[in-house]
């Protein structure tokens, strides 16, 4: 409108109040990240008007200085466009940052490592493993409920017998039960996190949500498969003169040893790329194997006639404080896995908020500075 009027003091006056605001933004200390972004967009869009309008008023030194001034705004914007998010951010990043740190409106943007990431990352897989924890609580106490029931499957003849008949085993023999049958797949599970190559809390839980499930699904089961094989084994040793051994059972062998397979399988489904879909497949298949053999045991143990009832009343028996045990280890786990959650919160020093770096987070405050200094720098060359 003041190019139309053809008023220059006017249109100066306006020139010298842009440019003082423009420096104000650029000069301060405070402002977030969207104050500087809509300085920086204002101050981008206003210069082609402006050097229009001093065109229009013949005023060719402030129309060459604002011409500049505009292609080196649209430069700093080409360089923008050309910046992509890091791909670490969503493949070991957390829940968190995968919501807040967007591309970056900053040529300088700050550098994000994996020992940035890795904080959120572990608070987020010790949340979903407390999470797994009272989940595995809930599975065992239905399977101990379950073995406590079954006594009542035969008469009171059997169920006193089978009291009795469960007394047979020693105490080395309760160390197997337990030992193997409840402490082995945590071991099993917790010893994937050793190896690099196998450990799923290297990459985020969006990333890795699918493979850490199924190892925990893996370790639940096979505290449940596992104590099933160790008891009727130990119980044979002990009552076998009596008729209560059994077979081979190369069956829940094979369901145990797909169990065993498939944590690590699971660990391996995961790359740069993502997870591995053909890997993910043959770990299903072990997952699936396992399932089957333990619907299969216990479709037997229901259906089966009364000629094995008692082996297996007193087989039932075992497993209910063998069932229990697992439901400490996992009661034990869930406060554990909370105070590690914390510790890795407290540790986390992308996400933040510090008198040092005010913002919604670290990486805000830096990318704030970042594209600060980039105003200064645009606007100085003027000087």
């Amino acid at each position: 409108q003041l190019a139309a009027d053809g008023d220059r003091d006017g249109f100066l006056r306006l020139l010298s109040d842009w440019e003082r605001f423009t420096r104000v933004m650029a000069e301060g200390v405070d402002g977030t990240l969207v104050d500087l972004l809509v300085a920086i967009v204002v101050a981008g869009a206003a210069t082609e008007a402006l050097a229009e309008a001093a065109e229009t008023l013949d005023l060719e030194a402030e129309a060459a200085r604002l011409s500049a001034l505009k292609e080196r705004f649209d430069e700093r914007k080409r360089e923008i466009e050309g910046n992509d998010r890091s791909d670490s951010i969503e493949l070991r990043g957390s829940v968190i940052a995968n919501l807040v740190l967007m591309r970056p409106p900053t040529i300088r943007a700050p550098e994000i490592t994996d020992d940035d990431l890795k904080p959120g990352r572990m608070a987020d897989h010790r949340m979903v493993a407390r999470v797994a924890a009272i989940n595995g609580w809930l599975i065992l106490g239905v399977a101990a409920a379950g073995a406590a029931c079954y006594r009542f499957r035969g008469g009171l003849l059997a169920r006193r017998l089978s009291a009795g008949f469960a007394k047979l085993l020693r105490p080395v023999d309760w160390l197997w039960i337990i030992g193997a049958g409840i402490v082995c797949p945590v071991l099993i599970y917790g010893g994937t996190h050793h190896f690099p190559a196998l450990r799923v809390t290297d990459w985020s839980v969006k990333t890795s949500m699918v493979p850490a499930a199924g190892q925990f699904t893996a370790t639940f089961l096979l505290m449940i498969s596992l104590p099933v094989i160790v008891g009727r084994w130990r119980l044979g040793l002990r009552g076998g003169a009596v008729g209560l051994g059994s077979g081979k059972g190369w069956w829940g062998l094979a369901g145990m040893a797909a169990g065993v397979l498939a944590i690590p399988v699971l660990g391996l489904a995961l790359s740069e790329k993502g997870p591995d879909e053909p890997t993910l497949y043959l770990a299903a298949g072990l997952l699936l194997i396992l399932q089957i053999t333990l619907l299969v045991t216990g479709g037997r143990a229901l259906l089966s006639g009364r000629e094995r009832l008692l082996r297996r009343a007193t087989l039932s028996r075992i497993l209910v404080p063998a069932y229990g045990c697992g439901m400490l280890v996992t009661a034990a786990a869930v406060p554990l896995f909370h105070a590690d959650e914390k510790r890795w919160i407290a540790r986390d020093r992308l996400m933040e908020i510090t008198a040092e770096a005010p913002g919604f987070n670290r990486y805000e405050y830096e990318v704030t500075q970042a594209m600060r200094g980039e105003l200064r720098e645009i606007l100085r060359a003027d000087d």
